[in-house]
């Protein structure tokens, strides 16, 4: 029979109480998972188009959207640009995104990272500028859906797009990448073929395939969910179909193991 001399009881009993506050530390870094953001109501909104309006003029355009950031501002403001530097079209369009912080939720120019920078200075058609970033990268994780636009003219200056504020992010108890790619077998993708709806089936031959251009990676995924907007982090399993690029990815919750949705990357 094992002894315990009563000195080590104190010592037992922190352990213990250590042990079981660590436990319940680890059970509720995720009760907050997944961040919701719900749309503004017709006065909040308005508020904050008010505080817009004071810090536009006539050479900048952006529009909210309902959850209060700059969002998608309809039919885009072309015309022309005497700039004929790229690096000063950038800087300006990224000193446009962070005038507009509050609503863009980008402070630091550093977070911006240039996807493309298009200009057709001397043709017939426009000669602006157009200055895409970059998804935004928080923690590391790619942001989907958040790339921010910027047209550049000399009159006018239009922001599209916007980065999200605090997002939480699940710490323990995760689910593998391996169990996400498990998780979808036998899934049925349905999708439009000719003049048709048409089924997939992912079978473990569309998950695994030689040479393939992409593997399974963790993504933040801004989910519209009823009425509000979940941000899930998920694993992003790309499905294949005949091809090293993937033709479907399944998003997988990195939490709870749920299939949250998938999207279809061709068109028949």
């Amino acid at each position: 029979m094992k002894k315990v001399y009563l000195f080590m009881l104190p010592l037992l009993f922190f352990i213990r109480c250590e042990l079981f506050e660590s436990s319940e530390e680890h059970d509720n870094a995720n009760i907050d998972y997944p961040t919701i953001l719900y749309p503004l109501s017709e006065s909040e909104l308005n508020e904050l188009q008010l505080e817009l309006d004071s810090l536009l003029n006539s050479h900048y355009k952006a529009t909210l959207d309902e959850y209060g950031f700059i969002g998608p501002s309809g039919l885009l403001s072309r015309g022309s640009s005497s700039i004929k530097n790229v690096n000063y079209a950038v800087s300006k369009a990224k000193s446009a995104v962070v005038v507009f912080s509050q609503f863009t939720n980008v402070s630091d120019t550093s977070k911006l990272i240039v996807s493309e920078a298009t200009n057709q200075h001397g043709t017939n058609l426009f000669n602006d500028w157009i200055v895409s970033f970059q998804n935004q990268a928080y923690d590391t994780i790619e942001v989907l859906k958040t790339n921010i636009m910027v047209l550049i003219t000399d009159n006018i200056v239009q922001i599209d797009g916007h980065h999200y504020g605090d997002i939480v992010v699940p710490e323990n108890n995760l689910i593998s990448s391996e169990e996400a790619e498990e998780s979808v077998i036998g899934a049925e993708l349905i999708y439009y073929g000719y003049a048709e709806v048409d089924t997939f089936v992912v079978t473990e031959d569309a998950i695994h395939i030689d040479n393939a251009k992409e593997k399974t990676s963790i993504k933040i995924l801004p989910y519209e969910q009823g009425d509000s907007l979940e941000m899930r982090v998920c694993w992003r399993v790309p499905i294949f179909w005949e091809s090293i690029y993937p033709d479907f990815y399944i998003f997988v919750d990195i939490l709870s193991g749920e299939v949250i949705t998938y999207w279809t990357l061709f068109i028949c």
